[in-house]
């Protein structure tokens, strides 16, 4: 995966789980989640498939990469757009940070 689309990836990784710095919790980019995705692509093409197809369109929507510009309303527009896409990473990104 491209630097790029590793940034982007982390920007909406940690608006799917923000962090809680108060808590010392981090955010789900910040804890490494996109490695464990990178791993899940790694064993399935399906996944690969369908999470490259999200963050490609995520780059259309927007090239820019700050994590200020992937919005809540950012994220959902992906949702809306590209549903299954969207749960799968969504799926991933939770076992990820959670185990």
């Amino acid at each position: 995966m491209s630097d790029d689309l590793h940034t982007r990836l982390n920007a909406i990784l940690d608006r799917l789980i923000p962090g809680n710095p108060e808590r010392d919790i981090p955010a789900a980019g910040s804890a490494g989640v996109a490695g464990f995705i990178e791993m899940s692509k790694a064993g399935d093409p399906a996944i690969a498939a369908e999470v490259d197809d999200l963050l490609s369109h995520a780059g259309s929507l927007n090239d820019d990469i700050n994590h200020e510009d992937i919005t809540p309303e950012f994220v959902r527009q992906l949702e809306c757009d590209k549903p299954e896409a969207f749960r799968t990473l969504l799926r991933l990104t939770y076992m990820g940070y959670y185990s």
